[in-house]
C-alpha cells in the first residue's frame, strides 16, 4: 500500500472516530455540550441555572469536597450540563478527574470524552485513550464497558504506534 493511500485510510478512520465521539457525546461545536450524559437517567440530570440544579450543586458539593467519587462525578455533571454562563467544562474536567482517579468508571468515560474533544482540557488523544481504557477495565461498570472499549479502539486511529504504546503503559498504571 502506498503512503498516500494509508494516510487517506487513517484520515477516514479518524473522521469516523470523531463522528462516534460526537454522536455518543451529543453536541456539535455550537451546541451546549452533553458529552458527559453518562450512566444517569435524564430526569436525574440537573442544570445549575435552574432551581433544581442549584439544589443539586449545593447537595453534591460538600460530599465531593469530602472525597466522595460519585458526588464529584455528579458535581462535574452539574458543571458540564449547565446552560449559558453556568456551563464550565474546565471545572467539570477537574471534578471528573477527581472521581476518575478514585476509580469511578462513569467519570473515567466522561474525562476520556473531554480529552477526545478538547473540551475543558487540552485536546489529548493519548489521555483520551488512557481514560477509555481505564473505564473499560473497570469491573463495576457493566454494560457501558462495550462503549468504552469501542471508543478506546476508535481513539487508537489518532495515535502513532509510539503514542499508543505510551497510552497503554499509562492506562496500566494506577493513579495515586
Amino acid at each position: 500500500m502506498g503512503a498516500r493511500f494509508q494516510c487517506r485510510i487513517v484520515g477516514a478512520l479518524a473522521a469516523v472516530a470523531l463522528s462516534w465521539l460526537c454522536l455518543l457525546g451529543g453536541a456539535s461545536a455550537g451546541e451546549r455540550d452533553s458529552s458527559v450524559r453518562l450512566a444517569v437517567a435524564p430526569d436525574q440530570m440537573e442544570r445549575p441555572d435552574t432551581p433544581a440544579g442549584r439544589d443539586a450543586f449545593a447537595a453534591w458539593l460538600p460530599r465531593a469536597l469530602a472525597g466522595d467519587p460519585e458526588a464529584a462525578y455528579r458535581l462535574a455533571r452539574v458543571y458540564a450540563d449547565g446552560a449559558g454562563p453556568a456551563a464550565d467544562l474546565g471545572e467539570a474536567a477537574l471534578w471528573f478527574r477527581k472521581a476518575a482517579e478514585a476509580g469511578y468508571a462513569p467519570a473515567q468515560l466522561g474525562l476520556a470524552k473531554l480529552y477526545g474533544k478538547g473540551q475543558g482540557v487540552p485536546l489529548d488523544y493519548v489521555q483520551s485513550y488512557v481514560w477509555f481504557s481505564r473505564a473499560a477495565e473497570n469491573r463495576e461498570y457493566g454494560m457501558a464497558r462495550d462503549q468504552a472499549l469501542e471508543l478506546r479502539d476508535m481513539m487508537a486511529a489518532f495515535l502513532t504506534p509510539e503514542q499508543r504504546a505510551e497510552a497503554e503503559r499509562l492506562a496500566a498504571e494506577r493513579p495515586d
